[in-house]
């Protein structure tokens, strides 16, 4: 990306937008990642917080660049997508112990089973 869309930015080079980037993106993303995959209780929130975080950096990036660059759209449609993976996973898992043989009767009344 050119120096020349910092020009009114606080910034004068990208290194320090790269390691906000590294820190307030890739870091919750891979955190919420990881929680889904080994199936921590705080996997859901993870991924509500990591998708909130992604569309409010998208925010932050346009009123500072005062750019629209053609990711931006996409990649602040994605948060809310990410917001909701977590619990699509979730509930996935939900209904494949449902199918397991002994899983309590009850439990069967899920609409999507």
């Amino acid at each position: 990306m050119p120096l020349s869309w910092l020009h009114q930015a606080p910034f004068t080079t990208w290194t320090l937008p790269g390691i906000a980037l590294l820190i307030g993106v890739a870091v919750p993303q891979l955190t919420a990642l990881g929680l889904l995959v080994s199936g921590h209780r705080w996997a859901l929130a993870g991924g509500y917080l990591a998708g909130i975080g992604l569309v409010l950096w998208i925010a932050v990036q346009m009123l500072a660049l005062q750019r629209c660059f053609f990711m931006q759209p996409v990649i602040a449609a994605a948060g809310p997508w990410r917001c909701c993976w977590p619990g699509c996973a979730n509930g996935q898992q939900q209904r494949r112990a449902a199918r397991q043989p002994g899983w309590p009767a009850a439990s069967r009344t899920d609409p999507c089973y």
